[in-house]
């Protein structure tokens, strides 16, 4: 038998390809996963960081508080010995190198004094610029943190199981 196809037939073709496996892929795919946990581990480093940077800039700009009121104890200082070596010069008592003395004292007070307060500046832009605020002084100082530091160290072995438990990695 011979079957003669008709003009009017139609024919047709579908082609379908699918990779099955492709072995490229798969240094891919762990390049992009260990990118992936590398991002998250950086994620927690810097979140770390501002948890340790934050508190020490508080803390720095309180030990600069205190850097500053002790210049101006110290200027006060300066002031008084100066009155003093002016009224001693004044009655004979001393020779007038006291009250250079004096007068090169107040001088470094002074000095000293604008530096306290540049840095009590510096310090207040270090912690406003890590809680995104503006800080102005004086702060408050953390009376539980200062007490807790004053307290006994504990023994070594239990600070280091504690420390390793807390590490990221």
């Amino acid at each position: 038998d011979v079957t003669i196809q008709s003009h009017n037939a139609l024919a047709g073709n579908i082609t379908l390809a699918a990779t099955l496996f492709d072995g490229r892929a798969y240094p891919l795919l762990r390049a992009t996963r260990r990118a992936r946990d590398a991002a998250l581990l950086d994620e927690r480093d810097q979140r770390r960081q501002i948890e340790f940077g934050a508190p020490a800039s508080y803390l720095a700009a309180l030990g600069q508080e205190r850097v500053v009121d002790a210049a101006v104890r110290r200027q006060e200082f300066a002031v008084a010995r100066q009155l003093d070596a002016a009224a001693r010069v004044e009655a004979k008592l001393v020779s007038s190198n006291d009250r250079t003395q004096a007068d090169l004292e107040l001088a470094t007070a002074n000095r000293e004094l604008a530096t306290a307060r540049a840095g009590l500046e510096v310090a207040y832009t270090d912690l406003a610029w890590w809680i995104s605020a503006d800080v102005t002084g004086p702060l408050v100082e953390p009376t539980a943190l200062l007490a807790r530091a004053g307290a006994p160290v504990p023994a070594l072995p239990a600070i280091s199981d504690s420390a390793q438990r807390q590490r990221p990695d």
